[in-house]
């Protein structure tokens, strides 16, 4: 078994304060994912965040899950919050 750090570093943000290809919207209602490949069986992963850390009281939850042969990273915001952007880093188990 080897630690891997994905070649995604996904954006997780709330309201409009992002978009791009790697970002995924932190809804107020309900939650939203997005699966990244992670080169192998995934047995467990885990994220760090690294950027804008001051933002990261915006979001309600982030968690990521292994899917097989990538992560499901999944993202809820806080109701009632300002736009927010935190940049994270996910680390697999393979």
């Amino acid at each position: 078994m080897a630690i891997k750090v994905l070649e995604v570093n996904p954006v997780v943000y709330t309201n409009n304060a992002g978009g791009g290809s790697d970002e995924l919207q932190a809804p107020e209602q309900g939650e939203n994912f997005k699966d990244f490949p992670a080169g192998g069986n995934v047995l467990a992963a885990w994220y760090v965040p690294y950027d804008n850390l001051g933002d990261f009281g915006a979001i309600h939850r982030i968690a990521v899950e292994p899917q097989g042969q990538g992560v499901r990273l999944r993202a809820a915001g806080s109701p009632g919050n300002r736009d927010a952007r935190v940049r994270i880093r996910i680390y697999a188990e393979i």
